[in-house]
């Protein structure tokens, strides 16, 4: 395995990370986005040491510098993809108490953020891009990238050990 095959090999070390820490130490870690976090950051002496080990790179400052560089950009990445879908609510919340002229109660909150104007939002836009069709007063699924990527979703939320009640997934 090269230094390339060590590269490429960053993403697939950090989500079996991710896994390991969000199922096995959900006790200990407060949040998910601290897993991912925490994920990004243990595997960073492990790429090293792989670089060292399997790659015969010689454990200088430009190697760590280079490896530190390049790691650190992809976890990044991943830490954003996976932290959007965790406040993408929150900000919706954040911005709606910001634009009131007075603070908002609980039940303000929930006349604006209701959850049949999500569903309508959300199926509006199912429809504009055509993943799902309205047919006889009912939904229809019609197939497509966005359905497989919403498996996978569910799949990595079970591998997370994530309640889908609790994540709204």
């Amino acid at each position: 395995m090269g230094l390339i095959g060590i590269i490429l090999s960053i993403p697939l070390l950090i989500i079996l990370l991710h896994a390991a820490f969000s199922r096995y130490l959900s006790k200990i870690i407060a949040s998910a986005q601290m897993a991912a976090i925490l994920a990004v950051f243990s595997a960073f002496p492990i790429v090293l040491l792989l670089g060292v080990f399997f790659a015969k790179a010689e454990l200088s400052a430009l190697y760590i510098l280079y490896m530190g560089l390049v790691y650190f950009s992809l976890g990044h990445a991943y830490f954003h993809i996976f932290n959007m879908s965790e406040t993408a609510r929150r900000i919706r919340i954040l911005y709606e108490i910001k634009e009131s002229p007075d603070a908002l109660t609980f039940d303000q909150l929930k006349n604006i953020y209701s959850a049949d104007l999500m569903l309508d939002i959300r199926l509006q836009r199912l429809l504009k891009i055509k993943a799902v069709r309205l047919q006889d007063g009912k939904y229809k699924l019609n197939g497509g990238l966005l359905y497989w990527a919403a498996l996978f979703s569910k799949f990595w939320s079970a591998v997370l050990n994530f309640d889908s009640e609790k994540y709204d997934i």
